[in-house]
């Protein structure tokens, strides 16, 4: 999986056979692989943020390759704030 314009390789990238639980992620290198029940030909659905989504239909166990074309983002407004996912509450075990 590669970026269309520099060739460079996509990682993260979802790939979801089309209809099906079935799916996987591009490795550190762009490569991926899927393995499925459904028969062919099947449908799989390519994306990952900041590239426009690709629906590539497979009709053998030959390789395959996708290219993703860049898609801007726009972005009205940005906030930044912290979450506490805990807190501390007072235990005691042996209060009288």
């Amino acid at each position: 999986m590669a970026n269309v314009d520099t060739k460079a390789a996509i990682v993260g990238a979802s790939i979801i056979v089309k209809g099906k639980l079935t799916g996987t992620t591009s490795g550190a290198d762009g490569s991926f692989s899927l393995s499925t029940t459904a028969p062919f030909p099947v449908t799989l659905v390519v994306s990952v943020v900041g590239y426009q989504k690709q629906e590539v239909e497979v009709s053998s166990d030959a390789p395959v390759s996708v290219s993703l074309s860049s898609k801007a983002i726009l972005i009205d407004e940005v906030k930044q704030g912290t979450i506490n996912a805990y807190s501390i509450v007072d235990v005691c075990f042996h209060c009288i």
